[in-house]
């Protein structure tokens, strides 16, 4: 990779978990008075503290991979909205009588129905 790429990912590494990424989230997490806190509030550190660890590798994938910027912000906005899923159903884990994750085999079946319904 080249000297600049390199920089471009160690810049966006350090956002991604630093004061304005990562940390941040968790900070926010932590004062939060409860769980039941407003939507908002609650996505704004689930945006920070999760969805960057998701968006982080995608965004580094799509500068080495050179994508253009339509595609590169396409793909930033899937893989944020997989990590705001991720962090919800992690939220519904720690409230009480916990979340129970559907079976393997349950997940199989449903990728197998999306992929059919998509002709695949």
């Amino acid at each position: 990779l080249a000297d600049a790429t390199r920089l471009k990912l160690v810049a966006l590494m350090a956002a991604a978990s630093g004061a304005r990424g990562l940390a941040a989230g968790q900070y926010a997490d932590l004062r939060l008075p409860s769980r039941r806190s407003s939507t908002h509030v609650r996505e704004s550190a689930d945006a920070l503290k999760t969805a960057g660890l998701f968006t982080l590798p995608v965004t580094a994938a799509a500068i080495i991979a050179g994508a253009s910027a339509q595609e590169s912000a396409r793909l930033h906005a899937c893989a944020h909205a997989l990590g705001i899923a991720f962090q919800q159903l992690d939220n519904l884990a720690d409230q009480d009588g916990g979340y129970a994750p559907p079976s393997r085999h349950a997940l199989d079946a449903q990728v197998r129905a999306a992929l059919a319904q998509l002709g695949h």
